[in-house]
């Protein structure tokens, strides 16, 4: 069973003065064991671009949280695509990830 070993999280938004579009700046606070909350930009050669979150095999212990796409927040769900550019809260379990392809299962 996962125990709180901080306090409440806090996800940081900024708007881009030029867009006057909000992003995620930073994920702060809440960790649960070896559970991690990490934030990632889709780039091009993110193997997610256009897919439907439930038609790619995610790696064991992987949550797409949250997507912050041209100023809206959006709590994904199985129909939610990334796009390129989305700034996209993972949470995993002992994994550390640099890009989306490392959500991956190595099938995809």
């Amino acid at each position: 069973e996962p125990t709180v070993t901080k306090g409440e999280g806090i996800i940081e938004l900024e708007v881009d003065k030029e867009t006057q579009e909000w992003h995620i700046k930073s994920v702060k606070g809440t960790s649960y064991g070896d559970a991690k909350v990490q934030i990632t930009i889709a780039k091009k050669n993110c193997k997610l671009l256009n897919l439907c979150l439930k038609d790619c095999t995610l790696k064991p212990n992987v949550i797409v949280a949250c997507i912050c796409r041209r100023g809206k927040v959006i709590i994904p769900d199985g129909f939610t695509a990334v796009e390129e550019g989305d700034s996209v809260i993972v949470i995993t379990a002992g994994q550390t990830i640099t890009n989306l392809n490392d959500i991956l299962d190595s099938k995809e």
